[in-house]
């Protein structure tokens, strides 16, 4: 059966076809059975589609222009081949495009993953097996202008380092947490490990002996023997502490103090 050029077919009625069927006009309504065969030119389906098996793309280019894209599956395959070689996974990876395109692609001479910009990681990182930094190496520092004795509680949300640019004029217990509402006991696992530096701006009469975590007392464990009696007389002090966290909301604190002072 042909149908005339600017012709269709409407499909209300029911059609079967057993032979050949040419259709340049169009068809209106459902198709049920199997599809065998090619179907030439170009296809728009300007509707949604639901496809309930699996779609196989055989083409040289994939485009999708949508604003949302879910994929059920944990893992997606990238440099899918059925011989994988090293050379098949070289330069594999992701690309995101901007004014200066950002790549997270395989690099088979090194064995591991290289990022051509910067990485930012917002919380806290974990590195199982080691990190190996052969670049700039650089840390922030959380800078308050003003005196640790008057902005007690020290965010680990915001950096490890924090340095108060006021002269300190008394004594203070910083209280270290991760930010307002949430825990350093809650970050951290039983047996790890942190390190935080906390800089004052030296005066005699400012110095912290002690320290609260989450707001609770912790017995701290002076480098020397003996917990601080006097700040500085110019420049800053530094206070180093590595917190050891042995079980729950229980944490061994190691601290040292220095000045750049007498």
């Amino acid at each position: 059966m042909i149908v005339p050029s600017g012709r269709s077919i409407d499909g209300a009625g029911g059609l079967v076809l057993s032979g050949i069927a040419t259709l340049s006009g169009g068809v209106v309504g459902n198709v049920s059975g199997n599809l065998t065969g090619n179907i030439t030119g170009n296809t728009t389906i300007s509707g949604n589609a639901t496809i309930q098996g699996d779609l196989t793309v055989s083409g040289s280019q994939t485009i999708i222009n949508s604003t949302e894209l879910n994929i059920q599956d944990k893992t997606v395959g990238i440099a899918s081949t059925s011989t994988p070689t090293s050379a098949t996974q070289n330069n594999s990876g992701i690309e995101i495009y901007g004014p200066s395109n950002v790549t997270l692609l395989y690099n088979d001479q090194q064995g591991g993953v290289g990022i051509n910009t910067g990485l930012t990681i917002t919380g806290f990182g974990t590195f199982t097996q080691g990190a190996d930094f052969n670049g700039n190496l650089k840390e922030s520092v959380k800078v308050t202008a003003g005196k640790l004795s008057d902005n007690l509680n020290i965010n680990l949300e915001d950096g490890m380092i924090h340095y108060f640019t006021s002269a300190e004029t008394t004594t203070s217990t910083p209280n270290l947490r991760y930010n307002a509402t949430t825990s350093l006991n809650s970050k951290m696992n039983i047996g790890e490990a942190i390190s935080v530096n906390i800089i004052t701006t030296a005066a005699a009469a400012g110095y912290s002996a002690e320290l609260t975590i989450d707001g609770g007392a912790v017995t701290e464990n002076w480098t020397g023997g003996n917990a601080p009696s006097a700040g500085g007389g110019s420049g800053v002090d530094l206070y180093a502490y590595t917190i050891i966290k042995t079980a729950d909301a229980t944490f061994t604190v190691i601290g040292n103090l220095v000045k750049t002072s007498s």
